[in-house]
């Protein structure tokens, strides 16, 4: 699923490596990774991922915020600030809501694999953290 997101342009990788003549290494960032989470939690709740990975590839999920999609027909994608959940979805209809707020943590514990780069000059949002 991962390349297939990549190829369409939902996400895309912060660098790539060529380790071999036919292997390379993506590497994601923070944000990048945020919106693998959403795209994830989509597919589990049994939307189209097809349908709205082009929204999930634009939003900015760094904040705090949370991500909502309702059930009616011309549902769109919106990022609302958490403190704000409950009158979004207070409307009627069901909705599917994503929390980045525990992938976010995880993150920030470093439980993925770091890249060493300090020299590197990249900033710490922006580091790459995640490869496939």
């Amino acid at each position: 699923m991962l390349d297939y997101w990549h190829r369409q342009g939902w996400v895309t990788a912060s660098c790539t490596e060529q380790v071999g003549a036919t292997r390379s290494i993506r590497r994601y960032d923070d944000a990048a990774v945020l919106r693998l989470g959403a795209m994830r939690h989509l597919a589990q709740s049994r939307l189209d991922v097809a349908r709205f990975g082009p929204e999930v590839g634009l939003v900015d999920l760094t904040g705090p915020v949370v991500m909502i999609i309702g059930s009616q027909p011309d549902a769109t994608v919106e990022v609302v600030p958490s403190e704000e959940l409950r009158q979004s979805v207070a409307r009627p209809g069901r909705w599917v809501v994503f929390d980045p707020q525990s992938l976010k943590t995880r993150l920030g514990e470093g439980t993925a694999e770091r890249v060493d780069d300090e020299s590197s000059g990249i900033e710490s949002s922006a580091r790459p953290r995640w490869s496939a």
